[in-house]
């Protein structure tokens, strides 16, 4: 009965692999995911396996990590190649200032040589200083058309720029002709030459670095205090040449002069003591005092309306002196700005893959440890899964049976109890230790029952023997009754009274069945039909004759339809003692 039982609570199923799903597919299971969230699908987040969960949480920071550290690495990036063109730029503006330079010296020459056609003597150096200048052009044809800068608008200024110096083709013809007045060539060349600086310029537009910015605003305006120094210093010669200072002459060279001095303050203002002091070094010397001493006595005669009185040879020397002197320290300051942004590059450069070398080492660490966590929460995790499962559809099936069959429930249930292997603190150690303390429920719940349903079967077994020895002595006292009883009215009676004993009897061994003991001790084999009716007849002797005849004419072998009022009574009085005769037998009471 027991083994009955614990087959009826068992589980099928084809072992540990198959429990998730026979556990997905239980009616509970079932009947629980339906009762959830009606709103939530059956691919919402919420059903998602806890990985896919864990994965999810890891890539959402990672890729915002990615995409963060990728954006810094852009910007230091595009800083870097933003300062490397800055340094190209400087290249070029260091080139346009020497076209400048060399446009400076020939635009002297070319008016000395204007102001005096019959001295030969002036063609050679001038066409000398053309073939330099025509170099310097060439160079910087070829580095502007090299040159190579984000913003097209920028590009095309230098394209057109340098495209303008195409000009010098026509204004040395007319040199050459004599078909320009020296005053003309003067501003043509002051229109171009300022041109160029104004060019140069363009570098300071393309600076982002304030520093940077700064130094590059110090060596335009150096570059044009050059610009006016020179110029004045084509003017005071071209008076020198004919020892006369023209009042239009005498105003371009103070206001060539006023200039120099205004654009000399703004260097002095924008640059930095270490600038300054570069250019206090550099700009020093005897050809520039003398140049400066010998035009301020020209100013001074002038105003007494004396002629200049200039050597001119000595005064063109000085003042070329003195313009080497502004592109030393002008070539200089380009040099220290373009090591400066370069080096800017470098170090953005440097800074961009230092940035994404820490970002990376930062997100594998990050991750590392992501993994690390995730694992000390998904390995406990699964063994609680595991275990719980197994412990749902095998070990608590066949615990429940084992303690069923065994004789001593509560000694077995003892043994029964194997903890989940999860020994951590945190919340799903606590859940492990919760659902060890439900398992144990449930098997001392199981071994109560298995207690109980001893005690009722002992219950069971208890009534029925008693029932069954008061059936027994019942029995006895109906046939010590019959024995000596002669009337045939109350043998009837006393026939169904054997009858109802006879029932009771039945009852007591139903009583047996249910408790599970069984009638192994009680029931013996089968008795042939001629026996019975044997023993009825030799039992029958000391009644009344007219019952045996009776019984022999209606023999109880005959089945059910031979039980007349005359065949039971005998047949009744010849009832074995154990075991009640079996529906259908020879002498089975209707």
């Amino acid at each position: 009965m027991r083994d009955e039982k614990a087959e009826e609570g068992q589980v099928g199923g084809d072992g540990p692999q198959g429990l998730a799903a026979e556990a997905a597919s239980s009616p509970s299971a079932r009947e629980g995911a339906t009762g959830g969230d009606s709103g939530s699908g059956s691919g919402g987040l919420r059903n998602w396996r806890i990985r896919s969960k864990l994965a999810l949480i890891i890539i959402i920071p990672t890729i915002t990590a990615l995409v963060l550290g990728g954006l810094r690495m852009w910007e230091s990036l595009d800083r870097a190649d933003q300062l490397a063109q800055t340094a190209d730029q400087v290249q070029l503006a260091d080139q346009i200032s020497n076209v400048a330079h060399h446009l400076q010296s020939e635009r002297e020459l070319a008016v000395l040589k204007l102001g005096a056609p019959a001295d030969g003597s002036r063609g050679p150096v001038f066409d000398a200083q053309v073939e330099q200048t025509d170099r310097a052009v060439d160079r910087l044809n070829t580095m502007a058309s090299d040159l190579t800068v984000d913003d097209p608008e920028m590009q095309a200024r230098y394209q057109a720029g340098v495209s303008r110096l195409a000009a010098l083709s026509s204004m040395r013809t007319a040199v050459s002709d004599n078909q320009m007045t020296p005053r003309t060539l003067l501003d043509q060349y002051s229109l171009l030459i300022t041109m160029l600086v104004q060019l140069d310029r363009e570098v300071t537009t393309a600076i982002s670095d304030q520093e940077l910015l700064r130094d590059s605003n110090a060596i335009h305006a150096l570059s044009e205090s050059k610009e006016y120094i020179s110029l004045e210093g084509a003017i005071v010669a071209l008076a020198a040449q004919s020892n006369e200072f023209p009042q239009y002459l005498l105003d371009d060279a103070r206001n060539a002069m006023a200039s120099g001095e205004s654009a000399l303050d703004d260097f002095n203002a924008f640059a930095s003591l270490e600038q300054r002091q570069f250019y206090t070094d550099t700009v020093a010397g005897v050809e520039l005092d003398r140049w400066q001493t010998q035009r301020d006595l020209a100013y001074a005669r002038v105003q007494h309306d004396a002629p200049p009185q200039l050597n001119e040879e000595s005064f063109t020397n000085d003042i070329a002196a003195s313009r080497d002197m502004y592109r030393q320290a002008e070539s200089g300051l380009l040099d220290r700005l373009e090591a400066e942004s370069a080096g800017l590059a470098d170090d953005a450069t440097f800074a961009a893959w230092r940035d994404a070398a820490i970002v990376a080492a930062a997100l594998i660490a990050a991750l590392a440890l992501m993994l690390l966590v995730s694992r000390t929460l998904l390995a406990p995790l699964r063994t609680l899964r595991e275990n719980a499962l197994e412990v749902a559809y095998v070990r608590l099936p066949e615990t429940v049976r084992r303690i069923l069959a065994d004789p001593d429930p509560m000694e077995a249930s003892r043994k029964a109890i194997t903890p989940v292997p999860v020994n951590t603190k945190e919340e799903i150690g606590e859940v492990a230790r919760s659902f060890d303390v439900v398992h144990e429920r449930a098997v001392r719940m199981a071994a109560e029952q298995a207690l109980l349903r001893e005690n009722v079967n002992g219950i069971f077994v208890n009534l029925s023997r008693r029932s069954q020895r008061l059936v027994e002595r019942q029995l006895s006292v109906i046939d010590s009754l019959e024995s000596d009883e002669q009337d045939p009215d109350q043998l009837a009676h006393l026939f169904e009274l054997d009858h109802l004993a006879t029932r009771l009897r039945r009852n007591g061994e139903s009583l047996l069945v249910l408790s599970g003991a069984g009638l192994s001790k009680s029931m013996t084999k089968p008795v042939p039909a001629g026996d019975v009716v044997g023993a009825s007849s030799r039992r029958s002797s000391s009644t009344r004759g007219s019952r045996s005849a009776a019984c022999r004419t209606s023999p109880c072998t005959a089945g059910p339809s031979t039980t007349s009022s005359t065949c039971w009574p005998s047949c009744s009085t010849t009832r074995p003692t154990s075991p009640s005769p079996t529906p259908g037998s020879a002498c089975a009471p209707p």
